[in-house]
């Protein structure tokens, strides 16, 4: 990432991804690798650091068939993501939004691809119709990534947030299953 001071490398042959559901066991080390992005990253619009209770209430949404994904390289978890729910109302209940956090040292190895991958599949067997991904334009990665994996862009929105003092747009990326 453009924010983050840590560099990426590639991994070792004995660093392949495991992808598993995200446990509770695993709610302290994923809420400490989100709060990385909360203060040194425009990968989330959240400006205030979370404690493991609002992590589970963001992140480990309970009346939803779909599961958050834990992506664990030599016992340790190196990233997190899936597919929440776009929006309550139950016109779009076929329709998911898609997010993927990984540890600064993890990025570029393929963990990303991993998790957008599983997520699809798991996003498929639950009935999803759409995937939706809002990633600020200037996280090249990510939009890089979506891009790869057949996502297309749906919109713009310009200045829409706001954190270290500038104002970011918004890339809406989407793909129809």
């Amino acid at each position: 990432m453009k924010d983050d001071p840590t560099p990426a490398h590639r991994p070792a042959p004995d660093e392949t991804p495991v992808l598993r559901e995200l446990r509770d066991a695993d709610v302290g080390a994923a809420t400490a690798l989100y709060n990385h992005y909360v203060r040194y990253s425009t990968a989330t619009f959240q400006v205030r650091e979370v404690n493991t209770v609002e992590f589970r209430a963001q992140f480990l949404v309970a009346d939803t068939p779909l599961r958050l994904l834990a992506a664990e390289a030599n016992g340790k978890l190196v990233g997190f993501g899936g597919v929440l729910p776009y929006h309550t109302r139950c016109a779009y209940r076929h329709t998911g939004s898609l997010c993927i956090y990984l540890k600064p040292s993890a990025t570029g190895r393929g963990y990303g691809a991993s998790i957008l991958a599983a997520a699809e599949a798991q996003a498929r067997s639950a009935g999803l119709h759409a995937l939706l991904a809002a990633i600020c334009a200037e996280n090249r990665p990510s939009l890089t990534l979506f891009q790869r994996h057949g996502y297309t862009q749906a919109g713009h929105l310009r200045e829409v947030g706001h954190k270290f003092g500038r104002w970011l747009d918004v890339i809406l990326l989407e793909k129809l299953l």
